[in-house]
């Protein structure tokens, strides 16, 4: 039985911390370790994990100053000895087959990818399942949630958590780990329930006006500018357009009540003149219509459209039409 690390960054995390710990400490996978990194806490979250550690030996605990949680998934990494890691939010839980499940499917490969549960409070959101060994699941759950990872991959291609950016560092890993295998499996199961933390990063970055650029998109150049000699980076030319093309739609439409028309405008032109000058980097072409298999059809229309009113020269009244509606 193969031994596997479960890392957890930790900042402020009193409230759910305990929920998150039990859910892996009742794993029926039981070779596996727990590293807790405490990014700066200031409230309880010391203390219960004294209180853990005492009572679990699998619990071991790294303190350092707060850095975000890309510092500490790396801290993590550094860590680890074991043959498989995975990543858990401290707000977040798992089923108890979760580690089990992930183990007996990953097989020879490099990585696995599953799916989630969303909740809040009070309710599941939704379910969401990657399709069976469908490797634009893999770019579709870009999130290092519910993934497992040969520890032996990580560390020979040394990927590795930006920690420049505040936001986007799960896109920066994953990616980076997709071009850099051609041995990946998804699966379609979701033991992983994420929890919809209002007082999160995330979230209140994407209501601040002040936070609206929060470095995406020359998080997304850099990106394609750090993965161009990846060992992979050819073999998923068409997904990777694709992604990026994806992301700046996704981006753009987060912020078609936040901006001005005019405001809109610019950061559309300077989203696709990127998009644009990607696509030429990998594919020699310009961005052109086309659909991906087991993507969501909402999701395919939007970016054909964006596509299409850039080609009839009328983008102005796509984004007119994207903010009233």
């Amino acid at each position: 039985m193969y031994k596997v690390s479960i890392i957890i960054p930790v900042f402020n995390g009193e409230k759910f911390l305990e929920r998150c710990l039990l859910s892996i400490i009742n794993q029926t996978y039981k070779n596996i370790e727990i590293i807790v990194i405490n990014d700066g806490s200031t409230d309880q979250t010391l203390n219960i994990l004294k209180k853990y550690t005492k009572k679990y030996s699998i619990i071991k605990v790294y303190n350092q100053k707060n850095l975000g949680s890309a510092s500490a998934r790396n801290n993590g990494i550094s860590h680890v000895k074991s043959k498989f890691i995975t990543f858990i939010d401290s707000d977040d839980f798992v089923d108890a087959n979760y580690i089990e499940t992930l183990v007996e499917n990953i097989g020879d490969n490099d990585f696995i990818v599953s799916g989630y549960k969303s909740c809040t409070d009070s309710k599941i959101l939704y379910i969401k399942k990657p399709w069976e060994n469908d490797i634009w699941s893999a770019f579709k759950y870009i999130a290092t949630c519910g993934k497992l990872y040969k520890t032996s991959f990580i560390k020979k291609y040394n990927i590795q958590f930006l920690e420049k950016y505040k936001i986007g560092e799960d896109v920066y890993f994953t990616i980076n780990a997709i071009t850099n295998t051609n041995k990946i499996k998804t699966i379609r199961y979701a033991g992983y329930t994420y929890y919809v933390n209002p007082l999160s990063v995330t979230h209140t970055a994407n209501k601040n006006k002040q936070n609206r650029n929060i470095k995406m998109i020359a998080l997304l150049e850099k990106l394609a500018k750090d993965i161009k000699h990846n060992k992979y980076t050819s073999l998923y030319l068409k997904e990777l357009n694709y992604f990026f093309l994806k992301t700046f739609v996704f981006y753009l439409e987060q912020q078609r009540h936040i901006l001005s028309l005019d405001e809109y405008f610019l950061e559309y032109k300077k989203c696709f003149e990127i998009a644009e000058k990607i696509s030429l980097k990998y594919t020699n072409k310009k961005l052109k219509l086309f659909w991906i298999k087991n993507e969501e059809f909402k999701v395919n229309l939007i970016c054909n459209l964006f596509i299409f009113f850039r080609k009839i020269h009328m983008e102005k009244l796509l984004l007119f039409l994207l903010k009233i509606f």
